[in-house]
């Protein structure tokens, strides 16, 4: 049996799966028991799904907060680069200094 295309989702031929059986020696009670089963689990299965569109949603999302992340150790490195800064230059001048007076 096939399914077919609708609305976007995919709808499972309940009537024609049951009319299959029923050709094979099902009655129709077993055949329509059958068949409403496939399509409950059918549609408990498509309800699972992820859309292209959900995966679109989360990918910006996960951009966004990465860019985010991305910015703040940026600002943590620029700082550590100034307190870097703050102490080598200090001790460097110091030693520049004390190289010009041993002379």
């Amino acid at each position: 049996m096939k399914a077919h295309k609708i609305d976007g989702g995919w709808m499972f031929d309940t009537h024609k799966y049951i009319k299959a059986l029923q050709s094979k020696g099902f009655k129709e009670a077993q055949a329509t028991s059958i068949g409403e089963i496939i399509s409950e689990s059918r549609e408990h299965d498509m309800s699972s799904l992820v859309t292209k569109a959900d995966l679109k949603a989360d990918l910006t999302a996960a951009k966004a907060e990465l860019g985010s992340k991305i910015e703040s150790v940026r600002s943590e490195i620029k700082d550590v680069k100034i307190d870097l800064l703050k102490w080598i230059l200090p001790f460097l001048l110091v030693i520049i200094v004390e190289m010009f007076f041993k002379r």
